[in-house]
């Protein structure tokens, strides 16, 4: 005796949670499973779901969409190859070609894995890329491991990026081992032998410390052991010097 239930032809999917919509499916009368056996539209009062594959279990709760998934709210849109979210307790997973998009906040996160904990916090690593898109200008940051940190709005907080950090912009470049980016107080601090390129000039200390004003405006600050090298000639053969405990310096209109 088989529990399973084949469906087929403008199948329509309604539950407490969740609509859907699809060509096909398998329902299992048993585990009260939903199979889905083609590309599914699913859908709540907050987002919009679609997926080539997977399943969703109806008394857990639970929800993996496998094959070219995707996730669609007000502010945000989620891709990935595969997608895991858990209702009981606000908490996903996305595994392969990981795709944030926030278009509220203007930025965009990828990477190979990915959780997520509602109104908390989202981790990524495995060829992790960050993009804060700002009039033009984005800024690119690629670290092993990014923890960002949310408040009860979903509005992030702090970023932390950790290993082998680097980020690029037209402007300015710069490496070092961990990162934070608190954007509550608009400062972004580098940890472990921080380093900044800016046109000719290599900048160094223990510390350095960006405070942004807006988007070409900034000071920065150079925390013990600072250390400035400036290249005097294109052919860089001489080369001005600046060294101190601490460096304070201020950016206007990105120069």
């Amino acid at each position: 005796k088989t529990n399973l239930a084949d469906l087929y032809d403008s199948v329509h999917l309604v539950n407490e949670t969740y609509t859907g919509d699809c060509r096909s499916a398998s329902y299992n009368t048993s585990s009260e499973i939903i199979f889905f056996t083609s590309r599914t539209h699913l859908y709540s009062t907050e987002n919009d779901f679609y997926t080539d594959g997977g399943w969703y279990a109806t008394k857990e709760k639970q929800l993996l969409l496998d094959g070219n998934a995707e996730l669609h709210n007000e502010a945000q849109s989620l891709y990935g190859d595969s997608l895991f979210y858990d209702d009981n307790i606000s908490f996903g997973q996305g595994w392969a070609n990981v795709c944030l998009v926030d278009t509220s906040k203007n930025y965009v996160i990828k990477g190979n894995y990915m959780e997520y904990q509602d109104k908390s916090y989202a981790l990524v690593t495995d060829s992790m890329l960050l993009i804060l898109i700002d009039n033009g200008d984005s800024l690119y940051l690629h670290s092993d491991t990014l923890h960002i940190l949310f408040d009860t709005a979903q509005s992030p907080q702090r970023f932390f990026a950790y290993n082998k950090v680097k980020f690029y912009r037209d402007d300015m470049q710069g490496a070092c081992d961990s990162l934070v980016y608190h954007i509550e107080d608009s400062t972004i601090t580098m940890y472990f032998n921080p380093v900044v390129w800016s046109e000719a000039n290599q900048l160094t200390a223990d510390t350095i410390r960006f405070n942004i004003l807006d988007s070409v405006n900034m000071s920065m600050e150079l925390c013990r052991s600072a250390f400035i090298v400036s290249s005097v000639y294109d052919d860089d053969t001489e080369f001005n010097q600046i060294k101190g405990l601490n460096i304070v310096g201020n950016i206007r209109d990105n120069k």
